[in-house]
């Protein structure tokens, strides 16, 4: 394992939860010059790739984001790095690198790098549902946002709050350690 890739790793595993991916994307620019890390997560019907960020999502079967997917194999087109993130057998996405490096070393390096990222966000999964994937139930790619501090993607973050498989209007929030948890109703979806 080089330094670039052991420091990777270590700033992957001491980041926050909910910042596992912005600050891989800083370690990513200092180390490799990438100017742009996005992580793209494939939802349940395993028919979209879904940008944690805002961004339309990718369908096309032909585009190198589903191919890396698809193969488990980096792809490279256009000066963009699409890397495949999971862990074991389980596919979650890629992690869209640009511009990706020539160097055939820090390729690899970060085609390990993003295997890593999956065992990260499948670790995290049971404490958060920033990193899970929305059903297609209710017609809806994404839930309104909340506007507690409670719920994931609040308080200016830019992110998206994500829940798993179905959702409805009225879910729980995590709440304060003063307030407790909260039941979200009806349509202001409010924590």
């Amino acid at each position: 394992m080089s330094g670039a890739e052991g420091r990777a790793r270590q700033v992957l595993t001491e980041a926050p939860t909910d910042l596992i991916v912005d600050r891989l994307a800083a370690e990513l620019a200092r180390t490799y010059g990438v100017a742009r890390t996005e992580l793209y997560q494939v939802d349940y019907r395993l028919a979209e790739l879904l940008p944690l960020d805002d961004g339309p999502s990718v369908t096309g079967p032909g585009h190198p984001a589903w191919r890396a997917f698809d193969h488990q194999e980096p792809v490279i087109a256009d000066g963009v790095g699409w890397f495949p993130v999971g862990m074991r057998g389980e596919r979650r996405g890629v992690l869209k690198v640009s511009p990706v490096p020539a160097d055939p070393h820090a390729r690899r390096e970060l085609d390990t790098i993003a295997t890593v990222l999956g065992h990260e966000l499948s670790a995290v999964t049971a404490t958060t549902d920033i990193y899970r994937t929305p059903g297609a139930a209710g017609g809806s790619r994404w839930p309104p946002r909340c506007s507690g501090s409670c719920c994931p993607g609040a308080a200016g973050s830019g992110r998206r709050s994500a829940w798993p498989g179905s959702w409805s209007r009225r879910t729980r929030c995590a709440g304060t350690a003063s307030t407790g948890p909260t039941t979200v109703t009806g349509s202001g979806w409010r924590c």
